[in-house]
Formats: C-alpha cells, structure tokens, sequence
C-alpha cells in the first residue's frame, strides 16, 4: 500500500491539480473507498472536476 501523499504525487497532473475521477478510481491503493471521499471531491472539484492537490493530500491525512 501506498501513502495519500505518494498518490496525489501520482495523480498531480503538474500544476497541482489531481482530477476528481482518478482520485474516486485510486482511494484503494491507500486503504480507502471511493464512497468515502466522494463528497468531498463533489464539494471541492472546480468547473473541470479538478481538485487542488495539497487540500486533497490534507483532507486524506485525516481519514486515517
């Protein structure tokens, strides 16, 4: 298993942005389900489904 930090590292699409749906698509690599981050990637996504990478490393941190 991987941790959160190391897959947002893998999904950053290099300007610090990770896509919504590769996150929901790759929580299981860390231990989590899709249904578990869902809201928040539903609240948090901008206009093209993008989530900043750093929010979204924080936000993991505190579901373990």
């Amino acid at each position: 298993m991987i941790t959160a930090p190391e897959l947002i590292k893998s999904l950053d699409n290099g300007h610090g942005k990770v896509s919504g749906e590769a996150l929901l698509s790759s929580v299981d690599k860390i231990g989590l389900t899709a249904d578990k981050v869902r809201s928040y990637v539903d609240e948090h996504k901008d206009a093209k489904g993008m989530l900043d990478a750093r929010a979204v490393t924080t936000y993991l941190g505190t579901l373990h």
